[in-house]
């Protein structure tokens, strides 16, 4: 008996591009779950990374038995008694630090050797810095190196923002030897009080310039005071986030707007702002002879949905919200305030 030809075993089109559908509702279903699942692994390492900076902290304090100034900078008496090109920022008052531009080594450098890092700490030169701690060439290679490639510790995952900037496209600053000056960034800023004023005179904030602060100077309680926030880089064409520096969008962090603020921070630069600023990070540019003290100003900032992380002087971390009640982050910001914190 002759048998006729077996049916050929194969998909049609349309059984194909119901699979095809079928697999496409799948993925789009799952994605968003995936994608939630990545960002919480970032959060997790964003966090990790400001508790090992609360416990840095807390050594650097055991071993000084003061917290780190959130930088240090020279008096203008002294630049103009050296002759150093840097009157022009001092606001006319010799006693004041100079704001902008000067000799500074901020906290993040001082924690170095407290964050397993104290190899490329020893390599850093501070003597006779005419700028800056910017210096590079032959005789200070090793700062170029330290500054120009930073520390994994002081990125947040969640940051899509760049890792260094070109300082002298973004802010005109160059130094001998290095030209275009590249710097480094840094996710993470300390609590600096209300802005630039609080900062230089180290009225209310955990840290201040030249300050001297220690666990007695938090008469508010190290668990409702704030050390350490998120912070934001911004893009390749603007200066915010350098790790090495401070005052309002770069290392450190101020308390007049509330996390992911509406209002823009200032900063200086010889930039103008990006049209089409990131998520979370309006700004205005402004010179820096325009503003008071009180007026530069950088909110603490993240690209973490609804709120920051930060880190408490009692070495804790928390996630704050976006509508946490402005008085009570501000209460958080101040380590003098007499302010009674409940539930944040």
């Amino acid at each position: 008996m002759i048998s006729g030809p077996k049916p050929r075993s194969a998909f049609t089109l349309i059984e194909l591009l119901v699979v095809i559908a079928v697999i496409a509702i799948l993925v789009a279903l799952l994605l968003p779950a995936v994608q939630q699942a990545r960002e919480a692994a970032r959060m997790t390492t964003c966090k990790n990374k400001l508790k090992q900076l609360g416990l840095a902290l807390h050594n650097y304090h055991d071993t000084h038995t003061r917290f780190p100034p959130s930088t240090v900078a020279e008096h203008c008496s002294n630049l103009m008694a050296s002759g150093l090109p840097f009157n022009h920022n001092c606001g006319g008052v010799p006693g004041d630090p100079i704001v902008f531009n000067a000799p500074k080594i901020p906290w993040s450098i001082m924690l170095l050797p407290y964050l397993e890092q104290g190899p490329a700490y020893d390599a850093l030169r501070f003597e006779g810095l005419p700028q800056y701690l910017f210096l590079s060439g032959s005789a200070l290679e090793g700062n170029q190196h330290i500054i120009e490639h930073g520390f994994e510790i002081y990125h947040c995952p969640s940051d899509p923002g760049p890792h260094r900037k070109n300082a002298t496209q973004t802010s005109g600053l160059t130094s001998p030897g290095r030209n275009p000056l590249i710097i480094a960034t840094t996710n993470y800023g300390a609590n600096c009080g209300l802005h630039l004023h609080d900062e230089m005179n180290s009225t209310s904030g955990l840290f201040g310039t030249n300050s001297s602060l220690s666990m007695g100077s938090i008469i508010d309680g190290t668990s409702s005071t704030i050390a350490f926030g998120e912070n934001l880089t911004g893009t390749s064409q603007d200066s915010r986030g350098i790790f090495c520096g401070n005052g309002p969008t770069t290392s450190s962090i101020y308390f007049t707007q509330g996390p992911n603020s509406r209002i823009p921070d200032t900063f200086p630069s010889s930039r103008s702002c990006p049209a089409n600023n990131p998520r979370n990070q309006p700004c205005r540019v402004e010179s820096k002879f325009t503003l008071s003290l009180t007026e530069w100003i950088g909110a603490s900032r993240s690209y973490h949905r609804g709120g920051v992380n930060v880190t408490l002087a009692d070495g804790s971390t928390r996630f704050i919200t976006d509508f946490i009640d402005l008085s009570v982050w501000r209460a958080l910001g101040t380590r003098n305030g007499a302010e009674v914190v409940g539930e944040f």
